[in-house]
């Protein structure tokens, strides 16, 4: 028997969730219909499930995308269950949603009755841990093109389309269904619409959807009105007045959850959900993408934790790095915390390491690269509890939100993270950043308990901005432990080759993003004059495309390796087979440079450029090992090539190099005296 509906499920890194999906698809009173699971480049947990159920139910039907490098989001997902859908009718689920078991029954019963081109039903919206329903929204009963420009009110998991109404496609583009349906009802006539108003569809509120890893972004939006209405004045209009309807919509939904407690989710839809967070103690999550609740953060004592960063941890860069080690150090010592950051996980990648903490994702509008915390009960709980909050610098948001904290209860800890002094850029940009770099060390100076830094050297610079010294404490990066032990495997393998005879090959690392200030281009140029025989570039960012132009133009093309971004596991394996790594930053920006312990871990020297108010060249400590011979210290790229040739023809000085790198990594950044530091500053009161 033909199937009556095509129901298409895009799914990326989301076994759990797949199954109760295709669990609610099962139990439909209905069993006339097919659902296209469309694998949109999985791992292999939710590749596995997926072929599973294909094997088992012949109802499921398995595709694949084949674009791995695809602009982000399900668009090309939906585009392909779309285009092999075999009945009239289409249904779309995401894989973190729920139906009811009558969902199919009652649509397809309306659509035969009011014989209309597309329907959509009332849904709840739940919180992933705790299974309670924050809202109970129904769509509206009539759908106009004019009436789409006040807001995306068509909840995608709960429509049913004629696939003869599809007059456009899903487009690469954030809010690609809100794009479809402006596309679908400009034209004329437009399909017919009906609404269902119980709720046969629960959408679930947690940090790792797909919807919520894409920016909410009134730029995105405006450019979707700007396709509309071809023209610029008008869309940028539209799109403040979209904007000021979804603010007010925030806030009428905050009062309401604030005067009508929660209730749980049906039993109809708990049915096909494995509890996916659980509470060990009045505030310990075990689970970590998990979204707290306004009453979990609440609940926070003063010895608890609340970590604000802008980026997702554990991630790759410095920031969200020592981010991760300090909320595992606390969860490891049976402290409560919870992380939130504002950019969620973009590419949605398994995380590169181990999560044991909870961390959530505050919504928030974008500008470019500035981001705007939106009015949530997630953000009020944070700015009204009595938590002691540690917060991760720069971020002109969360100076915000730390300067809001400290007025609404003036006796509450705050402590900063001191990551970096940014460096004033030309025009209106580089205006921005000095004010809010000046904003930033006036409150250091005065408006916190406690400032933390990562090197003696950016601590000097802050107290000559007037950070009190008694304020202030060193706590250099570090790595976490299953990182040390394999880079203390390497060095005892380079350890024992280090008395034989040298080799005749010389190879130089770089690893981290593809920044105009990272200077790869200074090291490309550096490696092409040098005695050096390979160059291995890992990392990926905007500036990849013009120096591999520039790699190719150099007489030692061959030899210079482009690898994008890798697994930790090879990264490892290129520190092993490197003889030197090189940190060419020429801006303080780079203050640190994380990487260069992981390579000093190895054994393998780490050389970097001397910049006012950065660690980098403390970090290394370099020059200061081989007695700062002549060029150092290092300021642009014939240093970098003459010191690395100097390494190269002098070998007895590598070795004393490389033995250096690991001692002093012994001796300053090691984990346990990391975790000794740590402890005492969070005593600190």
């Amino acid at each position: 028997m033909p199937p009556k509906v095509s129901i298409v499920l895009p799914f990326r890194n989301q076994g759990t969730l797949l199954a109760q999906a295709c669990r609610s698809l099962q139990a439909q009173t209905v069993a006339e219909w097919e659902c296209l699971l469309v694998d949109d480049c999985s791992g292999h947990e939710a590749a596995h499930i997926a072929s599973e159920l294909a094997a088992t139910d012949p109802r499921f039907r398995l595709l694949r995308v084949a674009d791995a490098e695809h602009f982000p989001g399900p668009w090309l997902a939906r585009n392909l269950g779309v285009s092999a859908a075999q009945a009239e009718l289409v249904a779309f689920l995401d894989a973190d949603d729920l139906w009811h078991p009558t969902k199919l029954e009652a649509q397809l019963d309306f659509h035969a009755r009011k014989n209309v081109d597309m329907s959509v039903t009332g849904y709840y919206r739940f919180e992933d841990r705790d299974l309670k329903v924050r809202e109970y929204r129904i769509p509206p009963r009539h759908i106009s093109y004019p009436l789409l420009f006040l807001g995306n009110t068509i909840p995608l998991s709960s429509v049913i389309i004629r696939k003869s109404s599809f007059t456009s496609h899903f487009q690469p583009e954030r809010h690609e269904d809100y794009g479809l349906w402006l596309r679908i009802y400009r034209n004329t006539p437009p399909p017919t619409y009906g609404c269902i108003k119980e709720a046969l569809m629960a959408y679930r509120l947690h940090s790792t959807s797909l919807s919520s890893q894409r920016k909410w972004s009134v730029l995105a939006v405006e450019k979707l009105f700007r396709e509309q209405a071809g023209s610029r004045w008008i869309s940028f209009c539209t799109a403040a007045i979209w904007l000021l309807i979804r603010s007010f919509a925030l806030v009428t939904s905050l009062a309401a959850t604030k005067f009508k407690a929660p209730q749980k989710l049906p039993t109809a839809y708990t049915e096909f959900i494995q509890p996916s967070l659980q509470i060990q103690d009045a505030c310990e999550f075990v689970a970590t993408d998990a979204k707290p609740s306004f009453h979990d953060i609440a609940s926070f004592t003063a010895t608890g934790w609340i970590q604000l960063l802008r980026e997702w941890p554990p991630g790759y860069g410095g920031v969200e790095r020592v981010a991760h080690e300090m909320a595992s150090s606390w969860h490891c010592r049976g402290m409560s915390c919870i992380t939130f950051s504002l950019n969620a996980n973009q590419q949605r990648n398994p995380d590169p390491l181990p999560v044991p903490y909870a961390r959530s994702c505050l919504p928030h509008l974008s500008f470019g690269q500035l981001l705007i915390p939106l009015p949530h009960r997630l953000l009020l709980a944070i700015l009204f509890s009595s938590t002691p909050l540690y917060i991760h610098l720069p971020c002109p948001a969360l100076l915000s939100i730390g300067l809001l904290a400290r007025l609404l209860r003036p006796g509450r800890r705050i402590d900063l993270h001191w990551h970096v002094f940014l460096e004033r850029e030309p025009g209106p940009r580089g205006w921005l950043i000095a004010a809010y770099q000046w904003l930033a060390l006036r409150w250091a100076a005065r408006g916190v308990q406690h400032v933390v830094t990562t090197s003696p050297v950016l601590a000097a610079a802050l107290r000559a901005e007037g950070v009190p010294v008694e304020r202030l404490t060193v706590l250099p990066c570090c790595l976490g432990q299953s990182a040390e032990l394999t880079a203390t495997a390497i060095w005892k393998r380079r350890l024992s080759m280090l008395g034989e005879e040298p080799s005749a090959e010389f190879n130089v690392l770089f690893i981290g993003r593809l920044n105009r200030y990272k200077r790869v281009d200074w090291l490309i140029e550096a490696f092409t004059v040098s005695e050096a025989t390979s160059l291995n570039i890992v990392g990926d960012g905007p500036w990849r495309a013009n120096l591999e132009v520039l790699a190719r133009r150099s007489p030692k093309a061959r030899s210079i390796h482009f690898h994008g971004r890798v697994t930790e596991q090879f990264k490892a394996t290129l520190l092993e087979g490197s003889d030197l790594l090189v940190l060419p930053a020429d801006q303080s920006n780079e203050a640190f440079g994380i990487v260069q312990l992981e390579s000093m871990a190895c054994g393998v020297p780490a050389l970097a450029l001397e910049r006012a108010r950065s660690g980098m060249a403390w970090v290394s400590g370099l020059g200061e090992a081989l007695g700062n011979p002549p060029p150092w210290p290092l300021h642009g790229p014939q240093d970098l090539a003459k010191a690395i040739t100097l390494l190269v023809v002098r070998p007895d000085w590598h070795r004393k190099a490389s033995v250096s790198a690991r001692q002093r990594y012994e001796h300053v950044f090691a984990r346990a005296i990391w975790e000794r530091q740590q402890e005492a500053l969070t005593s600190i009161c």
